[in-house]
Protein backbone atom coordinates (compact mmCIF):
# COMPACT_ATOMS: atom_id res chain seq x y z
CA UNK A 1 0.00 0.00 0.00
CA UNK A 2 2.99 2.29 -0.17
CA UNK A 3 2.26 5.19 -2.47
CA UNK A 4 -1.42 4.34 -2.82
CA UNK A 5 -4.17 6.67 -1.73
CA UNK A 6 -7.29 5.52 -0.01
CA UNK A 7 -10.45 5.72 -2.09
CA UNK A 8 -13.01 8.09 -0.66
CA UNK A 9 -16.49 6.71 -0.16
CA UNK A 10 -19.35 8.39 -1.92
CA UNK A 11 -22.28 9.42 0.27
CA UNK A 12 -24.87 6.69 0.64
CA UNK A 13 -28.60 7.00 0.25
CA UNK A 14 -29.22 6.73 4.00
CA UNK A 15 -26.93 9.71 4.63
CA UNK A 16 -28.93 11.69 2.07
CA UNK A 17 -32.26 10.71 3.66
CA UNK A 18 -30.99 11.64 7.14
CA UNK A 19 -29.83 15.06 5.95
CA UNK A 20 -33.14 15.78 4.20
CA UNK A 21 -35.19 14.71 7.22
CA UNK A 22 -33.13 16.79 9.64
CA UNK A 23 -33.40 19.83 7.37
CA UNK A 24 -37.19 19.48 7.14
CA UNK A 25 -37.57 18.95 10.87
CA UNK A 26 -35.31 21.94 11.64
CA UNK A 27 -37.52 24.06 9.38
CA UNK A 28 -40.57 23.01 11.43
CA UNK A 29 -39.06 23.28 14.89
CA UNK A 30 -36.81 26.33 14.53
CA UNK A 31 -38.94 28.63 12.37
CA UNK A 32 -37.96 31.71 14.36
CA UNK A 33 -34.27 30.90 14.74
CA UNK A 34 -31.73 32.72 12.62
CA UNK A 35 -29.18 29.90 13.06
CA UNK A 36 -31.05 26.61 12.92
CA UNK A 37 -28.02 24.28 13.06
CA UNK A 38 -26.76 26.07 16.18
CA UNK A 39 -30.17 25.73 17.84
CA UNK A 40 -30.28 22.00 17.04
CA UNK A 41 -26.72 21.51 18.30
CA UNK A 42 -27.57 23.22 21.58
CA UNK A 43 -30.77 21.22 22.11
CA UNK A 44 -29.17 17.89 21.15
CA UNK A 45 -26.03 18.45 23.20
CA UNK A 46 -23.68 17.98 20.24
CA UNK A 47 -21.24 20.33 18.58
CA UNK A 48 -22.22 22.66 15.78
CA UNK A 49 -19.70 20.99 13.47
CA UNK A 50 -21.43 17.62 14.03
CA UNK A 51 -24.75 19.09 12.90
CA UNK A 52 -23.16 20.86 9.94
CA UNK A 53 -21.31 17.74 8.75
CA UNK A 54 -24.50 15.68 9.03
CA UNK A 55 -26.74 18.07 7.09
CA UNK A 56 -24.08 18.70 4.43
CA UNK A 57 -23.78 14.91 3.92
CA UNK A 58 -20.06 15.11 4.64
CA UNK A 59 -20.17 12.34 7.23
CA UNK A 60 -22.73 9.93 8.56
CA UNK A 61 -24.06 10.40 12.07
CA UNK A 62 -23.12 8.03 14.86
CA UNK A 63 -25.85 6.10 16.64
CA UNK A 64 -25.52 8.36 19.67
CA UNK A 65 -25.86 11.49 17.54
CA UNK A 66 -28.84 10.04 15.71
CA UNK A 67 -30.50 9.28 19.04
CA UNK A 68 -29.82 12.81 20.33
CA UNK A 69 -31.38 14.35 17.19
CA UNK A 70 -34.41 12.07 17.46
CA UNK A 71 -35.00 13.04 21.11
CA UNK A 72 -34.96 16.73 20.24
CA UNK A 73 -37.64 16.22 17.60
CA UNK A 74 -39.66 13.79 19.73
CA UNK A 75 -39.16 10.90 17.32
CA UNK A 76 -37.74 7.39 17.38
CA UNK A 77 -34.24 7.26 15.87
CA UNK A 78 -35.29 4.97 13.01
CA UNK A 79 -37.78 7.60 11.80
CA UNK A 80 -34.90 9.88 10.80
CA UNK A 81 -33.56 7.18 8.47
CA UNK A 82 -36.79 6.51 6.58
CA UNK A 83 -37.47 8.58 3.43
CA UNK A 84 -39.96 11.38 4.06
CA UNK A 85 -43.55 10.31 3.50
CA UNK A 86 -43.08 6.52 3.79
CA UNK A 87 -44.21 6.51 7.43
CA UNK A 88 -47.00 9.01 6.87
CA UNK A 89 -46.74 12.61 7.99
CA UNK A 90 -43.97 13.11 10.53
CA UNK A 91 -44.04 16.30 12.48
CA UNK A 92 -42.20 17.68 15.46
CA UNK A 93 -43.90 17.66 18.83
CA UNK A 94 -44.54 21.19 19.99
CA UNK A 95 -42.48 20.88 23.13
CA UNK A 96 -40.58 17.64 23.48
CA UNK A 97 -39.93 17.20 27.16
CA UNK A 98 -37.36 16.81 28.48
CA UNK A 99 -34.76 17.77 25.90
CA UNK A 100 -32.00 15.35 25.05
CA UNK A 101 -29.40 17.05 27.20
CA UNK A 102 -31.57 17.05 30.33
CA UNK A 103 -32.58 13.40 30.27
CA UNK A 104 -30.92 11.23 32.89
CA UNK A 105 -28.53 8.53 31.76
CA UNK A 106 -28.75 5.14 33.41
CA UNK A 107 -25.63 3.13 34.11
CA UNK A 108 -26.29 -0.08 35.93
CA UNK A 109 -27.88 0.73 39.25
CA UNK A 110 -26.65 4.33 39.35
CA UNK A 111 -28.55 7.15 37.74
CA UNK A 112 -26.45 9.99 36.42
CA UNK A 113 -28.13 13.38 36.48
CA UNK A 114 -27.13 16.13 34.12
CA UNK A 115 -27.02 19.61 35.48
CA UNK A 116 -28.28 22.46 33.29
CA UNK A 117 -25.72 23.57 30.69
CA UNK A 118 -25.20 27.00 32.32
CA UNK A 119 -23.75 25.49 35.49
CA UNK A 120 -20.86 23.13 35.93
CA UNK A 121 -20.44 20.46 33.27
CA UNK A 122 -19.69 17.85 35.90
CA UNK A 123 -22.17 15.10 36.59
CA UNK A 124 -23.21 13.86 39.97
CA UNK A 125 -24.18 10.29 40.74
CA UNK A 126 -27.48 9.77 42.52
CA UNK A 127 -28.29 6.47 44.22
Amino acid sequence: MIGQTKKRKSPGQTREVLAQNINRLMDQRYKESSNRPMALAKDAGVTLSTVQRTISRETGASIDTLEAFAKVFGLAPFQLLVPWGLLGEISVRERPTPTARHQPLFRGRDRVEHRPARTSKRRRIVR
